[in-house]
């Protein structure tokens, strides 16, 4: 359920406004015509969740987005 997935991606990113931020960054580049964009969200939310090093940081944005794209390309590549 999003809900959970949300509320474990808090505790990850405190400030609720980076998060969305990131959310919304991560979906634009992982986000793929045909694909309902709920889809690409939950996905998002995981990704933040698999990772233990996301936490408030000045390189948080750039971290997010280079693990989302690597995973987004690992997807393909399989």
């Amino acid at each position: 359920m999003r809900s959970h997935e949300v509320y474990s991606a808090v505790g990850r990113i405190e400030n609720r406004y980076l998060l969305c931020n990131m959310v919304r960054v991560a979906a634009r580049r992982l986000h793929r015509p045909g694909t309902p964009l709920q889809h690409t969200i939950s996905k998002v939310l995981g990704i933040i969740n698999e990772r233990s090093y996301l936490r408030d940081s000045p390189g948080l944005r750039s971290k997010l987005a280079h693990s989302a794209v690597r995973a987004a390309q690992a997807r393909s590549a399989a």
